[in-house]
């Protein structure tokens, strides 16, 4: 029998893999023979032949849908509470068990390690799964399934309160209504870590034709939640994601202008708050970090005037500031100075940039939180300094 499986698998040892945990549920040598000879020999046939064994579960398919969308399409492995939060967003149905009920709904397309989070079998499932030519109702496109996530978690952190009894009194909002399956969304908080981390990511990489997840960016930016969300990331201890959450959106606007009118409401409300994110992340890094909950009533109002921050939460504060220059940001967003040393070169990348000096020094500064990471002694004077693409 061993000989039989290595002679078909052609070399792929995912492909034994997948044939050996069917057989688990194998008790016969005929039956094994019968199975060997049916199964396909390519990993792409074998997919096909689970996803079919899969839909002729009519009644499951909606769960197996959502699921492998959830799965393939996140930017992390998801826990399984997420996972049951997710289905219910797209659903609202509530998953029990599903340390058994994911593996009995999707077979071997999806695993749970002993973290319990759930992964795809391969990347070469992922691949399967969003082929454009894969004749299947469980395929999905990659753009579209991103939209969906991307404004699934939109409405979910708009919705679900996040840390409300931090909130002041006077921010705590009723819940907004939404449409259809938004109705019934539960308060399940399971998602929250992974919304808050990753929504920007799912947008960044979404399709652009779509109008109505513009609208929902703008729903979220326009109310009290984008303040919980911040105050979330920066009791993370790490506001890069706030930083890296408006780069992402600048990208998603850069890409959608072509699609909407000049003059669209969300478009420019989108456009305010990608340079706020950017400039409250970098001026008040150190509040944000001792006091997160600053955000709601301390940090709007030490904003200039005009940013949208400033015009949409200074007056719901009860802390009024006199003396700020008028208009909007100016162009420095931090100033570090060095009196005894005199400046050779500047270089960035992605995520650090460093100074040279002439007395041989470089000191290399995380550019998220300006914070010095490590001094690097060199003999002579530095002359350039320059980044590669990975930061190196």
């Amino acid at each position: 029998m061993c000989d039989k499986i290595l002679n078909k698998s052609s070399g792929s040892f995912l492909w034994v893999r997948l044939i050996l945990q069917e057989f688990e549920n194998v008790w016969t040598e005929e039956a094994m023979d019968q199975f060997l000879s049916e199964v396909p020999e390519g990993l792409n046939d074998l997919y096909l032949k689970m996803v079919n064994s899969i839909e002729m579960k009519k009644s499951m398919m909606p769960l197996a849908k959502s699921i492998l969308t959830w799965v393939v399409t996140a930017c992390r492995p998801l826990t399984l509470d997420e996972l049951r939060c997710a289905v219910k967003l797209d659903l609202n149905q509530t998953l029990q068990n599903l340390a058994k009920a994911v593996p009995s709904i999707c077979g071997q397309l999806v695993f749970i390690d002993q973290s319990d989070r759930i992964h795809i079998i391969h990347e070469t499932a992922r691949e399967f799964l969003r082929a454009k030519n894969a004749y299947s109702e469980l395929s999905f496109e990659k753009k579209q399934s991103h939209t969906h996530i991307g404004s699934s978690l939109l409405r979910y952190l708009s919705a679900v309160p996040i840390k409300s009894d931090e909130r002041p009194s006077h921010l705590r909002e009723k819940l907004p209504r939404f449409a259809s399956r938004t109705n019934s969304m539960p308060h399940d908080t399971s998602l929250v870590d992974y919304a808050c981390k990753f929504f920007s990511e799912h947008i960044h990489s979404c399709s652009l034709r779509e109008d109505d997840l513009m609208g929902e960016i703008s729903t979220f930016l326009k109310g009290n939640s984008v303040l919980s969300w911040i105050e979330y990331i920066a009791g993370c201890n790490d506001l890069s994601n706030i930083t890296k959450s408006g780069m992402n959106l600048r990208i998603y606007l850069g890409r959608r202008a072509k699609y909407v009118p000049p003059t669209d409401p969300s478009f420019h409300i989108i456009e305010d708050w990608v340079t706020d994110l950017i400039r409250v992340a970098a001026k008040f890094r150190t509040q944000l970090l001792a006091h997160p909950n600053s955000i709601y009533t301390l940090i709007p109002p030490l904003c200039p005037p005009d940013p949208i921050i400033s015009k949409t939460f200074t007056k719901s504060s009860h802390l009024a500031v006199k003396g700020l220059p008028a208009g909007t940001w100016d162009d420095c967003l931090s100033r570090i100075d060095f009196a005894h040393d005199r400046i050779t070169a500047v270089g960035h990348g992605e995520k650090y940039f460093a100074i040279g000096f002439s007395t041989g020094k470089i000191l290399l500064y995380d550019s998220s939180f300006l914070r010095l990471l490590i001094t690097l002694p060199t003999f002579e004077r530095v002359k350039s300094l320059k980044f590669s693409h990975d930061d190196q």
